[in-house]
């Protein structure tokens, strides 16, 4: 006939003793899978895995389970949750799997990418169509420590809460994470701040919000708590536990000598986010108070950058090493460096030398476009540095300590003094210890450092080298030109122009 039986029926007028057939009655009903939410539960050492079902019909005696499949859809294993379900017709279930890291690991190892899918079983019935997309296992978590208050000792309308917490990333690619407070995980965000990001690491970092504007919320909306957001730049988010409440067991109090948030910004005057949240973060850090002899003294007066022109000459250095957007302080040196530029032999010579490493120099050198701007192929900045900072690979009088595979990268330049090399990170770790003991410890290396680690180790430096001292002496250009050669003998004429003219920007920030 050519005709499917609904055209027919319909010319006909047939009708069958079950009422009118619909060609929709034929068709699979949906049932949808929406991925919410992924987080990292340290505690449990688990992954577990949001999502929503919204379905076009009733579905009893349900079953649930989370399916692993490599990319060429073999399906691998298949996690069952032990409930049953009854799944009704456009109403939302909420639900989450639990996957074990060490299960996680695993399956990796041997598979990668590895993908999931959400699965959905009913024993009565099967005439459904399952639209539950692939994913991978990324998450990023933010988890609250502590709440504490900061109190300006000359205006009440200036105190601030300050909100410890710790974020962690996995498998996400992004460098920054942006962290809101909420009253109310469905309520937008009333305040945020950019911070550095590093997978598989557990970070510590700090937010402030004035306390008169937490009472005057609470004041408005008791009923909803704070919480803390992390969401990176392609949208994977975690909140936090709520914060309860806000204690003030701290007697953190803002001084006239303590640096503050303009004086740094008139250094560093970038506009970016991410520009403005390091440097707030690094003013809290070197403010913060401890306990010395049991006397309270501040971080700057400790490490004695605590006159006008020492903060000059320490800043004017900070600069130039910390790069203009403060990057060096925290992800470490530029090793941004092309083929060509490693094969020159400047500043590694082991690239232009040595016949292996020439060679490498070719696949781990980044590659520009014939346009001259961007990178057709990104340099590999972790085997560059590995390569490049390796004590075999290094002149006798330049050797840093770097013995072991993996500490070129784990131990690049970083800091606001840009510490180098296994044995510098230990040597100024213990010239720490012998003041403020177990405080902190650099001698590990890091991915990222906090500004905790990029304040401590260039406070660090500054004393252990006792640059205070050559400081001290005075303002000309001879006077900088020692603080910088005591501080890096290797440093080029350039370098020293540049540091110059970093001091005579300084000098007037802290009034010298």
């Amino acid at each position: 006939m050519g005709k499917n039986i609904f055209e027919f029926s319909d010319k006909f007028g047939y009708e069958s003793p079950f009422g009118n057939w619909m060609e929709e009655d034929f068709q699979a009903k949906k049932v949808i899978v929406k991925i919410k939410n992924i987080l990292f539960l340290k505690p449990e050492d688990v992954f577990e895995i949001f999502f929503e079902i919204l379905s076009e019909l009733d579905l009893s005696n349900s079953t649930l389970s989370m399916v692993t499949t490599n990319e060429k859809n073999n399906k691998l294993t298949e996690l069952t949750k032990q409930s049953t379900y009854s799944i009704k017709k456009g109403i939302i279930l909420k639900e989450s799997i639990k996957l074990k890291k060490k299960y996680f690991d695993d399956h990796v190892k041997s598979t990668n990418p590895l993908f999931f899918k959400i699965m959905i079983k009913s024993s009565t019935s099967s005439v459904f169509s399952l639209l539950s997309p692939d994913f991978e296992i990324k998450t990023v978590g933010v988890y609250i420590e502590k709440t504490s208050e900061e109190v300006d000792i000359k205006n009440e309308n200036n105190n601030l809460f300050i909100i410890y917490f710790k974020y962690r990333s996995f498998n996400t690619g992004q460098k920054t994470v942006k962290i809101s407070l909420h009253q109310g995980e469905n309520e937008e965000g009333f305040l945020s701040k950019t911070i550095d990001l590093t997978d598989s690491f557990e970070t510590s970092g700090k937010i402030s919000v004035f306390q008169n504007v937490i009472e005057t919320r609470k004041s408005k909306n008791p009923q909803k708590l704070f919480v803390l957001k992390a969401t990176t730049e392609d949208g994977i988010y975690s909140f936090s536990k709520e914060i309860d409440e806000f204690n003030s067991d701290s007697e953190e109090k803002i001084e006239d000598d303590d640096f503050t948030v303009i004086q740094l910004k008139q250094i560093w005057t970038g506009s970016s986010e991410i520009v403005k949240s390091r440097i707030e973060d690094i003013v809290r850090e070197m403010n913060t108070s401890y306990k010395i002899e049991s006397k309270s003294k501040k971080l700057y007066e400790i490490f004695k950058v605590n006159t006008p022109l020492r903060r000059a000459h320490f800043f004017a250095q900070a600069f130039v090493e910390s790069k203009h957007d403060l990057s060096g302080a925290f992800r470490g040196e530029d090793l941004n460096y092309s083929t060509e530029a490693l094969r020159s032999g400047y500043p590694f010579s082991t690239f232009k030398n040595n016949k292996e490493h020439y060679k490498l120099a070719g696949t781990i050198g980044g590659k520009k476009k014939t346009t001259g701007r961007g990178w057709e192929r990104l340099p590999n900045e972790k085997a560059i540095a590995n390569i490049a900072y390796a004590d075999e690979n290094r002149p006798p009088k330049f050797k840093i300590g770097n013995t072991l595979p993996g500490d070129g990268w784990l131990f690049r330049g970083r800091g606001l003094l840009q510490i180098t090399g296994r044995e510098n990170y230990t040597l100024t770790n213990k010239s720490i210890n012998k003041i403020l003991p177990d405080e902190i410890d650099l001698s590990t290396g890091r991915d990222v450092f906090t500004a905790k680690e990029a304040v401590f180790a260039g406070f660090g430096i500054w004393y252990k080298e006792q640059l205070f001292d050559i400081a001290d002496n005075g303002a000309s250009d001879g006077d900088v030109n020692k603080v910088t050669t005591k501080m890096n003998k290797g440093t080029d004429e350039e370098s020293k122009k540049n540091r110059r003219g970093a001091f005579g920007k300084t000098k007037i920030v802290f009034d010298v």
